[in-house]
């Protein structure tokens, strides 16, 4: 339990700082008059699914849940995973503010329906359509997915993964992100966990 209350504390900590650090940089480059778009064929062939907006949000909370209670993610371990979510934030924040980008997403009515109105109200009306390169939850997807590939059982890792995946292809069908972000975020989140494994390796070391 001990270790379950730690994790929470780190998970908590990060969680505060992302939130706030997010909103301050989308807040600042809204005003931008130059944005980029990073729009392509591709991205005009995925549909929009407004269901997805319930796997796209439970990455803020509930994809943590695994990690943070499995007995086999150690503090060590977890303590790569916020390494490496803070590096990563820290590299997309930067990318934000230097190349300022924009989706065209779509217009939401949130009288039309449930789903409509979670994603206007508690989707759209937080994360802003601009900074979108790279895809932050693809990275979290993809840094949460690395530590746990050899830490969970077979099946529960296959059922982590489809979840996973799930808020992968969400970040494109509620349209909140272009299939570039989708990728650079995924790549992103698989070499910051590569670094944030050796700089953890290296502390315990000396």
């Amino acid at each position: 339990m001990r270790r379950i209350g730690t994790k929470m504390l780190l998970y908590s900590a990060m969680a505060i700082l992302f939130f706030l650090g997010y909103r301050y940089v989308a807040e600042v480059t809204a005003v931008r008059s130059v944005e980029t778009s990073f729009l392509t064929p591709i991205d005009g062939m995925i549909p929009f699914i407004p269901e997805f907006v319930f796997p796209y949000m439970s990455l803020y909370a509930l994809f943590w849940l695994p990690v943070i209670v499995s007995r086999n993610i150690t503090l060590r371990d977890f303590a790569t995973i916020i390494v490496a979510t803070a590096g990563m934030f820290a590299v997309a924040f930067t990318v934000y503010a230097i190349i300022p980008s924009r989706y065209p997403r779509p217009e939401v009515c949130p009288d039309t329906s449930f789903v409509y109105y979670i994603l206007a109200k508690a989707l759209y009306a937080y994360d802003l359509p601009n900074n979108t390169l790279p895809s932050t939850h693809a990275a979290v997807v993809a840094i949460l997915l690395s530590a746990a590939r050899k830490k969970f059982g077979r099946r529960t890792y296959a059922v982590y993964a489809l979840w996973g995946a799930s808020i992968l292809l969400s970040t494109v069908t509620v349209k909140q992100h272009f299939v570039v972000d989708l990728v650079s975020g995924i790549v992103l989140g698989v070499v910051m966990y590569a670094v944030a494994r050796r700089i953890v390796g290296n502390a315990r070391t000396t």
